[in-house]
Parts: C-alpha cells; structure tokens; sequence
C-alpha cells in the first residue's frame, strides 16, 4: 500500500518536473530573443550615429564586433549599398521581413536561414527615416546555444527538488497509508 501511493507520488513529481524545465526553457528562450534583439537594436542605433551616410558605405567592417557580425545598409528601394558580408550583393531585400517593417515602425525582427551565409540568422532592422535601413545580423540558435550552462543548473535543480519531494512524499504515504493497515 505504502509502495503504490510513494510510487503515484513520484509519478506525479516527474512530470511536474519535467513540465517545469520546458516551461522554464521556454520563458527562458524568449527572455534570451528578447535581450539579443533589444542589444542588437541597441548597437544598430550607435552604427547609425557613427556613420558618414554622405561618403561612400564602404567601410563597414570596423563597426562588426565579429566575424559572424553582419552589418548592412539597405536604400528604401531595397538594393544593398554596403555589407560587411559580400562586397556585392545583388538580389533586393526590400520584401524581407525585417526591412518592412522597419520602414513601418523604424524597427524590424526576423529570424531566418540567411541566403548568404547559410547559417540561422538573426535580424533587426532600423530604419533611420532618412535614406537608408541599416540591419545588423548574427547566427542564432536560440536557447540551444546556451544548454551547455544550463543543462548542469536545470539538473542540480531537478536533483534536489526531486529529493526533497521523495523525502515529503514518502512520510506522507506513510502517514496515510498507517491508518490503513492498522
């Protein structure tokens, strides 16, 4: 009797765990996307102090902190001026997603496969209100980028949560089951 009720118990307690670290995984995915977009917006807003848009666009290279930092400058026709990518970049970008809108709310977020690098992207987008839309990308890959620090402390947390419980809810099976076979 005392078994089945700890046994029932546990069941219960895996998968409140387990349902925990996926919540959790989650909110902690779209706080990440949230901080990336906002630092990225951010950075674009410097750029777009720093940049000379009456000379020629192109030097942007000094302003990627990275080599997978991609800095371009877009006209409101969509044709690329300047990218720290490629040196020439001929398809229009205009019906990108971050580029409208951004020239609807001077902001714009997407997250893609990029054509040029091939890798997941992502992208913001300022629209200066002048001529040009400056758009910063990097690779993202979301929270997974990230599991290597935080498989250890989901772990630990999952380890000591799940043996308090244990500890609790075999005293309770006891106590509830002791009436019983009494």
């Amino acid at each position: 009797m005392t078994k089945s009720i700890l046994r029932y118990f546990i069941v219960i307690l895996v998968v409140a765990l387990l349902s925990s670290c996926v919540i959790s995984g989650a909110l902690l995915s779209n706080s990440i996307l949230d901080t990336t977009e906002h630092d990225m917006l951010y950075s674009l807003k410097l750029i777009d102090y720093a940049l000379d848009y009456q000379q020629p666009l192109e030097k942007l290279n000094p302003f990627a902190y990275s080599d997978d930092t991609r800095i371009s400058v877009i006209d409101l026709e969509g044709n690329v001026v300047a990218d720290t990518a490629k040196d020439s970049i001929s398809e229009n970008h205009l019906n990108r997603e971050e580029i409208q809108e951004a020239l609807k709310s001077s902001e714009g977020y997407a997250q893609r496969k990029s054509e040029t690098t091939g890798e997941d992207t992502l992208y913001v987008a300022l629209y200066n209100h002048e001529d040009y839309i400056i758009r910063l990308a990097i690779p993202y890959h979301g929270i997974t980028d990230y599991l290597g620090s935080l498989i250890p402390a989901f772990a630990v947390s999952s380890i000591i949560s799940f043996l308090i419980a244990f500890i609790l809810s075999r005293k309770l099976a006891v106590t509830i089951s002791k009436p019983i076979i009494e």
